[in-house]
């Protein structure tokens, strides 16, 4: 049996590369399927051990299991677009049992995708499990962070915080909420550095190229359904302030390079002008 785990920055693209790889042959993606993980990290990987026994069986016998959907549709994003609303934008996930009419092996791959948890106890999770982090331009992460109405808008990231003390006192240090965010962005990128290069997925290559981009963790990808594009944060978001935004990453500029060869000069200093 092969199951795959799923992490990377919140608003990177972790529900698109779910939804692209619900479109692959034997393959099931789950979107934050696991309601309760808990607080302890010795704890996490028999509670994930004990989910991926009973929700293959429930896939294999009745086709069904739990994911997070947008009004019960498996889709690659859960937030609506800029513009459609006033205000911060809200997630629209709800946790739905929903039916997989596909054909499937014993041995089918399984995904499940928890961005936060999964990356607080990543080094834990790498022992047992094959583990892929999605990584995105983060002064893109950044700008959509400043439009929705999730934890990380305000600084903080609850699944991390209750897993890793180490990460809940570096934010407690902090006041300024750009700051906190920059330090979340900062400890994500910590941990992801310690991935082969191989299981970081970059979402640039996965909308620009996905079967090239998915071919790391899907041994038989096949070009989407829908066409996939990307726009610039500036188009995206323009009430927000890239200059600010670009300035504040400049501090964890070594942290972002390693990911994003350049960054500075190509990136931060255009946006800072």
């Amino acid at each position: 049996m092969t199951t795959i785990l799923l992490t990377g920055l919140p608003r990177s693209g972790t529900t698109l590369l779910c939804a692209l790889l619900n479109e692959m042959p034997n393959a099931i993606a789950l979107a934050e399927p696991i309601a309760k993980l808990g607080r302890h990290p010795d704890r996490v990987i028999p509670t994930i051990d004990r989910f991926v026994a009973a929700t293959r069986q429930s896939i294999l016998q009745s086709g069904t299991a739990e994911t997070k959907t947008m009004g019960g549709r498996i889709t690659g994003n859960f937030m609506p677009e800029p513009g459609q609303r006033d205000g911060l934008r809200p997630s629209r996930a709800t946790t739905t049992t929903v039916s997989f009419d596909k054909s499937l092996s014993v041995d089918f791959r399984l995904y499940i995708k928890h961005p936060a948890a999964f990356t607080a106890v990543l080094q834990e999770l790498r022992r047992r499990y094959p583990v892929f982090a999605v990584v995105r331009n983060p002064l893109d992460v950044l700008a959509s962070w400043q439009t929705v109405a999730i934890p990380v808008q305000r600084g903080s990231v609850p699944a991390g915080e209750k897993l890793d003390p180490e990460l809940r006192r570096r934010l407690e240090s902090r006041s300024d909420v750009l700051d906190r965010q920059v330090e979340i962005l900062s400890w994500f990128l910590e941990r992801y550095a310690t991935l082969p290069r191989g299981n970081i997925v970059f979402h640039e290559r996965l909308v620009r190229d996905p079967v090239s981009a998915l071919r790391a963790i899907h041994p038989d990808p096949v070009a989407p359904q829908h066409s996939l594009y990307e726009q610039s944060s500036a188009k995206r978001y323009p009430d927000v302030d890239l200059g600010r935004l670009a300035k504040a990453l400049l501090p964890i500029a070594e942290k972002i390079e390693p990911f994003y060869p350049d960054f500075v000069r190509s990136t931060l200093k255009p946006a800072i002008g």
